[in-house]
């Protein structure tokens, strides 16, 4: 952080809320601008260090400027900050939450009481795990209540991105878009869940059917996994569901969802650890089968080997005459002291290097 903020300090761009898409604004326009006229606001302490530690301009507390971008989680929390932001400068106050059909309008009649102002909704579009698509490189909806909001908003962007992907429609259209497109994007998972609980009823294998479906062209049925979560999609769509209350179909979907997500709660979850216990102690008991059954064949059976051959030749002298069985046996045992010191030269050096136990 440059200093100590006060309102009579004026920034170009304060951001206010620094989660994923305020975040991430903030280092797209600090990009193209700089960060000297650049503010983020953001009430968690933590967040605040670490952008303060990037060498940005922070705080908790919402300066002077010309532009506001307001990217805060829940309608409640855009109304509060906006309520706050000062308006002495005139400045253009961008809308990029989500937000319940009709906040605009309420926000509008609320600032009006209090200075001059130009309100512009610009609802983000963001995908984290798609580059192509976030903040400034896709197509996005817009509008204001009066012209020479829409026209100072969309100058404004066009400083970071290309004026044809900006389009404007009638407010309550803009209002609806986003949470209606996470509806869908609902809709089609929940579909995918359902799908997925009735091919087990009927003991189908979900995924390969999935596979399947999805060669065609237009077709892309999405996975079921553990029930849909995250911020957005599950807010987005109780949002429609209680603007529209008659939706039959996204109401179906919330069910659906609900239920899937109680089986999958009743599928115990399997400890890692049970798995990689039994894992190790079989490995150990292999390696140590293993590693006798390398001493006996490497070791133990060259002494047997040989000893097997000195008691077979013994045999073979007690069957000679009398006086030749001294000589022979004195030369038969001569011969296995020099064989036996042979294996434990082999096993000596087998031990040394353990490479060549697997060489006879």
């Amino acid at each position: 952080m440059s200093g100590v903020i006060t309102f009579d300090t004026a920034y170009d761009i304060v951001i206010i809320g620094l989660g994923e898409i305020g975040g991430g604004l903030l280092r797209k326009i600090a990009s193209v601008d700089g960060k000297d006229r650049l503010f983020g606001v953001d009430v968690n302490n933590k967040i605040l260090a670490q952008y303060q530690a990037e060498g940005f301009n922070v705080g908790n507390t919402i300066p002077r400027a010309n532009h506001y971008i307001i990217a805060v989680y829940s309608t409640s929390q855009v109304i509060e900050v906006a309520k706050k932001i000062p308006l002495d400068l005139v400045p253009l106050i961008s809308i990029e939450s989500t937000d319940e059909p009709g906040t605009m309008k309420e926000l509008y009649d609320t600032l009006s009481r209090l200075g001059d102002f130009d309100l512009f909704c610009f609802p983000h579009r963001f995908n984290p795990k798609d580059q192509e698509h976030q903040y400034f490189n896709l197509d996005r909806v817009a509008s204001a209540f009066i012209r020479r909001s829409a026209v100072r908003g969309i100058k404004f962007y066009q400083r970071y991105m290309d004026v044809s992907l900006i389009h404007v429609f009638p407010i309550e259209i803009v209002e609806l878009c986003k949470p209606i497109e996470n509806t869908y994007r609902f809709m089609e998972i929940a579909f995918a869940e359902e799908l997925k609980m009735r091919c087990a009823e009927k003991k189908i294998d979900f995924e390969t059917l999935r596979k399947a479906m999805n060669t065609k062209w237009n077709i892309n049925i999405m996975e079921a996994r553990d029930g849909i979560g995250g911020k957005c999609l599950p807010k987005d769509t109780n949002i429609i569901s209680n603007y529209f209350g008659n939706f039959n179909l996204v109401n179906t979907a919330i069910t659906s969802d609900g239920e899937y997500k109680g089986l999958r709660r009743k599928i115990p979850k399997i400890n890692k650890l049970v798995i990689v216990i039994p894992m190790l102690l079989f490995a150990g008991l292999a390696f140590y089968v293993l590693s006798n059954r390398i001493f006996v064949t490497f070791y133990l059976n060259k002494y047997i080997k040989t000893f097997d051959q000195f008691s077979q030749e013994i045999r073979q002298i007690e069957e000679k005459p009398k006086a030749q069985r001294l000589e022979l046996m004195y030369d038969s045992m001569y011969k296995y002291s020099k064989q036996m010191d042979k294996v434990k030269e082999d096993i000596r050096v087998k031990k040394n290097f353990s490479g060549l136990l697997f060489k006879d």
